[in-house]
């Protein structure tokens, strides 16, 4: 049995997305070096231990093909591609291109799947 419903985790993507965005947006802003580190690390270890979940066999084979074809790969490429510096670094351009491309990754499969249905 899935451990999250399809709907479930079309939410958690969002919820990952908006958050990079979110992110985006301080950096735009100009905030506090202080809470753009904070929502970085806080997104980064909630994206590795969600990639850990989806790693697991057990996950993958009890998963739906929306959370096969969509989800995990997303999560795995942010995971992997996206929040590439090392959490108690400057928030500098360096930090706000990698959240960029976690963006890129967590929309990327689910925004072509929208493409093709079109």
């Amino acid at each position: 049995m899935n451990e999250y419903t399809d709907d479930e985790l079309k939410e958690k993507l969002r919820k990952f997305s908006n958050e990079a965005d979110s992110i985006l947006l301080l950096f735009d802003n100009n905030e506090s070096t202080y809470l753009i580190q904070e929502r970085y690390a806080q997104l980064k270890d909630e994206l590795r231990e969600e990639a850990r979940r989806c790693n697991l066999s057990r996950t993958y084979n009890n998963a739906s093909d929306f959370e096969k074809h969509y989800y995990i790969p997303s999560i795995r490429e942010a995971s992997a591609f996206g929040l590439t510096v090392k959490k108690n670094a400057a928030a500098n351009q360096k930090m706000a291109s990698a959240v960029a491309t976690c963006y890129y990754r967590l929309n990327k499969f689910y925004s072509e799947r929208k493409r093709e249905s079109n």
